[in-house]
């Protein structure tokens, strides 16, 4: 069972509107809550594997959602693993990693430190059987060795999956979030060590300085051995930043590569970055962007070079109801010809969300294109509501969940299909 985000490009130009389908509604009870900012990860098999934050027994769970096959006529959830109590994690609110056979995630509470704490886990799930998979507890924080509190960001991991790197929210030196790096144990010891390769700090008397940044709420992307990310606050004028980490020596060297201003350039980088894989790095901020009488408000999505230079390339509508989308949550993802697809939590047409795509400007223009592919329901709609998490691409299609509406209120799995639209190349 290999799984992996998959890899996303297009075929030619649509040719009818994408239709979306609900592949699974939660329940709310054993089944799961609430998939918070997760998503889905698939396998070659076209299997998908999420997380939800709530469900379960309160805790959340991660599950398992399976294709129509000649016994089932409808996509089946299985639960693989129900977080019962603060020992084993609680809340994971992000998506999963995915390595070899094995899944991994963060839970931003419970969990076990040097003594007992409830400040979030590291933790990986192992397949054992058809149906059985066993859950083990990599790392539990422990704010009093400033190890950090409350990670939130996917993880990512070395080429060879014996190192991972994330961040937490909250915790650290400064108490404003780490990066941390998580190595598995040495020859014949149990425990695995976890280093902070950098404590946020967004006050003057910081050795950092206010530019520091703070609170970085999404994961990292890895170019040329360096990790790039963003903070969701800090900053020069404290709307959050975009940062670099290089390794020198036994060291890491933190750099800010921008400082969000808070008004048409952007504020509040909730998001993490996505690559082209030649140095530009694209990424959304929550708000900021355009609006009248200085009022800056609904969203953007910009680019920035690994020297540090940004540009808005798309800035949402500011006006209530827009039709294109406000409060973008989620990482973007890339396709080969340089489009960026992505979803916001609000705005469309009922307020309940976007899937959005932007296009590299054309014929000497200068502005990316948006097309709006689907717009959410309104509060309780059946199709899902609250698109907050990141999209995949597999198998000529695109997945992801929302946090609210479904049949019964607690979210939803989607599919999104359009008519020689999507190619992938899992």
């Amino acid at each position: 069972m290999a799984i992996a985000l998959a890899t996303l490009s297009l075929a030619g130009s649509a040719l009818a509107a994408p239709v979306e389908t609900v592949l699974y509604s939660f329940k709310g009870g054993s089944d799961g809550s609430d998939p918070a900012y997760a998503g889905v990860i698939a396998d070659k098999q076209g299997a998908l594997y999420g997380t939800t934050s709530a469900g379960g027994v309160g805790g959340g769970v991660v599950f398992m959602l399976t294709p129509p096959d000649n016994r089932h006529t409808s996509w089946v959830e299985t639960v693989l693993h129900t977080f019962f109590s603060q020992s084993d994690g609680y809340q994971p609110v992000t998506g999963l990693l995915a390595f070899e056979d094995i899944l991994y995630g963060v839970t931003t509470a419970g969990g076990n430190g040097s003594q007992y704490s409830n400040y979030g886990t590291v933790f990986d799930l192992t397949r054992k059987g058809q149906n059985a998979w066993t859950e083990s507890v990599l790392y539990g924080f422990n704010p009093s060795i400033g190890d950090g509190i409350g990670p939130r960001g996917r993880l990512i991991a070395s080429d060879a999956g014996d190192v991972f790197y994330g961040t937490t929210f909250v915790g650290g030196s400064a108490g404003t979030g780490t990066v941390f790096k998580l190595t598995p144990p040495a020859h014949g010891q149990t425990v695995w060590t976890e280093t902070v390769l950098h404590s946020f700090c967004s006050q003057p008397s910081c050795a950092a300085g206010i530019g520091d940044g703070s609170n970085p709420s999404s994961g990292l992307v890895a170019y040329e051995g360096s990790l790039y990310g963003t903070t969701e606050g800090g900053g020069s004028t404290g709307n959050g930043t975009v940062f670099k980490l290089t390794p020198n020596g036994t060291a890491w060297t933190y750099t800010v590569l921008y400082s969000f201003k808070g008004g048409s350039d952007g504020s509040d980088p909730f998001a993490g970055l996505v690559s082209d894989n030649h140095g530009t790095f694209y990424g959304t901020t929550t708000s900021g962007g355009i609006g009248s009488g200085g009022y800056f408000n609904n969203g953007t999505v910009f680019k920035i070079t690994a020297d540090g230079t940004e540009t808005i390339i798309y800035r949402f509508c500011p006006l209530p109801g827009c039709s294109d989308g406000a409060f973008p949550l989620a990482d973007l993802i890339i396709s080969k010809s340089g489009a960026l697809y992505g979803t916001t939590a609000y705005g469309g047409l009922n307020n309940g969300g976007t899937i959005f795509k932007l296009t590299k400007p054309t014929n000497g223009q200068s502005v990316w294109n948006e097309t709006v592919l689907y717009r959410f329901g309104s509060k309780n709609s059946s199709d899902g509501v609250r698109p907050s998490a990141g999209l995949i691409a597999s198998q000529g299609a695109l997945y992801s969940t929302t946090q609210g509406g479904g049949t019964a209120g607690f979210g939803t799995v989607f599919k999104l299909m359009g008519s020689s639209f999507f190619e992938d190349s899992d």
